[in-house]
């Protein structure tokens, strides 16, 4: 009788092995058992790893902090159920339960301007795992006279990067030219070591780091705070038409586009969806248009982003943008370029011959701000020379170059100047965030005046004073 075909076996080896290096022969005796030896290590190693994990989620569960900083970004976690109002000595995971959400209103009764919290329960959803180093109140100071005339009635709100100075965290600083008075409020560390986004209303500073961990708010007179909302996690933030508001970038599914928010990051008008047709696949392609609304730069030239939609700038590039005017370079069909001033509210171009842009000025991808007046034009030149800020007349084109480099971690990595160059209310000074400090430019005659009597800031901007 034939015998049936006999199955192929799966040899693990337990230190016997047949004359050619495989199985032993069938009937030989088996060695010590080294093969049971392997399978009762891994089952004990899994069993092992089935405890840690239930550890682990046990301490996570019960709100376990110093967790290591993640990239992993939820753009919608789960809500929490636990409320408590914010302390000012605290660490917190990525979403912390607070008593309610910051509005942007007037002094309170006590003559401290403030942010109120309302008795709504929110959430802040801070996005990824961060720890809260323990935070102080602000700290009100004096500083010694200014290089500014008397009489300046606007304030200067910047950030102050302590991180490359091997700090653990950083700082937002108001400072009112006027009264001397310097407010320091000190703000955690920012888990990043990238470019940021920095915007200001009247009663908050906004940081937002580009890429994509957890944010800070910092209303006046309170420690810092965790972004909420629109606002939690990372990318753009420019100023909006209103002075509470500000864009921020906000995708929605495979459409890009900007919601208009406060700085509780809750949503105070209607998005903006960018056009698929501009071929834009990234934040990376959108500077401040001056005006409180938002440049495309796209197939086809430079597009403003409004509520009329996408209209078209110029086919060239915008150098420099403000809420009179554009400080554009284009091409005719002929290839002759050159500059020329353009006028926002009736499309006038006035050519700008005796102001010729260096090459690195055509090449980058950094914007410059025109004065609130359309006067005066502030670039960021990264020449061969090294980096200069340049201040243009856009009535003569008479270029006047300052020698002085942006301070370090400074806001214009992300595509546009507008936080490291700003022009005072009154148009009479340009003030440049330097390495050496904050620095006022007299437009009038160029001359460079001393350095603020406040750090250097990474950013700045400029609001009125209360």
């Amino acid at each position: 009788m034939t015998e049936p075909p006999i199955e192929p076996e799966m040899w693990i080896s337990d230190g016997s092995e047949g004359p050619d290096g495989g199985p032993p022969p069938r009937g030989a005796p088996r060695g010590p058992g080294r093969g049971w030896g392997r399978w009762i290590a891994i089952v004990a190693g899994f069993a092992v790893l089935l405890a840690l994990v239930s550890v682990q989620h046990f301490l996570g569960g019960t709100g376990g902090h110093g967790a290591e900083p993640t990239t992993g970004v939820s753009v919608t976690p789960p809500p929490t159920s636990r409320s408590e109002t914010p302390r000012t000595d605290m660490t917190e995971s990525s979403t912390v339960a607070t008593s309610g959400h910051f509005d942007d209103h007037g002094p309170d009764s006590g003559g401290v301007t403030t942010g109120a919290l309302h008795d709504s329960p929110a959430v802040v959803t801070a996005g990824p795992t961060a720890t809260v180093t323990p935070q102080t109140a602000p700290i009100t100071t004096t500083a010694p006279n200014s290089s500014l005339p008397v009489g300046q009635n606007w304030e200067l709100v910047g950030f102050e990067a302590l991180v490359a100075q091997g700090d653990s965290g950083s700082a937002v600083v108001r400072y009112r030219p006027g009264t001397g008075e310097v407010v320091t409020t000190p703000v955690p560390s920012l888990n990043s070591n990238g470019p940021l986004s920095f915007a200001v209303t009247p009663h908050a500073a906004i940081i937002r780091p580009m890429d994509y961990v957890p944010g800070y708010v910092v209303p006046d007179g309170r420690p810092a705070q965790f972004a909420q909302a629109h606002l939690a996690v990372g990318g753009s933030v420019f100023a909006g038409p209103n002075p509470g508001d500000v864009w921020v970038f906000a995708p929605d599914g495979n459409r890009l586009s900007f919601q208009l928010v406060d700085a509780s990051g809750k949503a105070v008008g209607a998005s903006m969806t960018v056009p698929e047709s501009l071929g834009i696949t990234g934040g990376w392609m959108f500077t401040a248009n001056g005006a409180g609304y938002i440049l495309a730069s796209a197939i086809g030239g430079t597009y403003d982003l409004g509520p009329g939609g996408a209209r078209l700038v110029t086919h060239g590039k915008v150098l420099a943008a403000g809420p009179k005017n554009y400080l554009v370079y284009e091409c005719n069909d002929t290839a002759q370029c050159g500059t020329a001033v353009l006028d926002r509210a009736t499309g006038h171009r006035t050519r700008l011959a005796a102001f010729a842009p260096s090459e690195s000025i055509l090449t980058s991808p950094i914007q410059g701000v025109v004065s609130p007046d359309g006067r005066y034009a502030a670039l960021l030149d990264y020449g061969y020379d090294g980096p200069s800020f340049d201040l243009v007349d856009l009535r003569t084109g008479i270029l006047t170059p300052i020698k002085e480099s942006p301070s370090s971690g400074s806001a214009s990595a992300f595509g546009d100047a507008e936080s490291i160059l700003v022009f005072t209310p009154d148009d009479h000074f340009l003030l440049i965030a330097a390495a050496g400090g904050v620095f006022p430019i007299d437009v009038t005659t160029g001359v460079k005046l001393s350095p603020l009597p406040i750090p250097p800031l990474a950013a700045i901007a400029i609001r009125p004073a209360d």
